[in-house]
């Protein structure tokens, strides 16, 4: 196990001389940004553990910085309404990756007391003005595809890569199969990946075929709390599909 890790880092550091070339002059190194939710933040626990933390071990530090922007409970919406997103700009530089993947907290509600965080269904550029009854103030509510469409052109303003991500996978069951609710968001994402024609990582369909071949009970197993958020092992899992996915990436899309 620990020579396959070995054998992934070097791996990994091959395909990111692709990026170096880019770099540019204020900065001495390449940054890869991960902009997500609980399912890939950092949490510092064993029971719930996002895939952005055991991801990070792959880098070395001295070659790559890495910045885990993921949050807890954020949609597309909010993780941009919040500040979340112009954190990541503010530091973003050419060159550097932002791997994005939202979709779990995009279904909830539009306007209510608690989150108000959902975002209207689609890719398209619908729109519904809303007096926001958390924050106690006006707002525009996108769709779910103005969102990820703004996070990718304004990484690519920036002379950045932004690599898109569909869901991780919920522990929920049906008839020996696994529930891939990335569904209608994995097709979202991955259709605004080809019409920017930037790179779509599947991480819903990989992990969903692994976990059926280990079986339903070792998989439930690797979810103590709920059906959504994973422990370590399964965290570190899904990072090491991501880093699969990433160096199966074409070449002339590293470019």
């Amino acid at each position: 196990m620990k020579a396959m890790h070995v054998l992934s880092c070097y791996l990994f550091s091959v395909m990111l001389t692709f990026f170096t070339m880019q770099i540019s002059a204020e900065t001495n190194r390449p940054c890869i940004f991960i902009a997500g939710d609980s399912t890939a933040a950092p949490s510092g626990s064993y029971e719930h553990m996002g895939w952005g933390e055991p991801f990070a071990d792959y880098f070395n530090p001295q070659k790559v910085d890495f910045r885990n922007m993921a949050r807890g409970g954020k949609s597309s919406r909010t993780f941009i309404t919040e500040g979340f997103w112009n954190q990541i700009l503010e530091d973003l530089q050419p060159g550097d990756i932002v791997l994005i993947q939202f979709g779990h907290n995009d279904l909830g509600a539009i306007n209510d007391d608690n989150r108000a965080r959902g975002t209207l269904p689609g890719l398209g550029d619908e729109s519904e003005d809303i007096q926001n009854r958390l924050t106690g103030r006006p707002e525009t509510v996108h769709t779910y595809g103005w969102y990820i469409r703004k996070m990718i052109n304004d990484v690519k303003q920036r002379q950045a890569r932004p690599i898109l991500l569909s869901l991780t996978v919920r522990n929920i069951w049906g008839n020996g199969r696994l529930e891939r609710r990335a569904g209608k968001y994995g097709s979202w994402m991955y259709q605004l990946a080809k019409v920017a024609d930037v790179p779509f990582l599947d991480l819903t369909n990989r992990i969903a075929d692994r976990f059926e071949e280990l079986g339903r009970k070792a998989v439930e197993a690797m979810y103590p709390q709920d059906h959504t958020h994973f422990n370590a092992e399964c965290a570190e899992m899904h990072a090491s599909a991501v880093l699969s996915l990433l160096q199966g990436l074409k070449p002339n899309l590293l470019k």
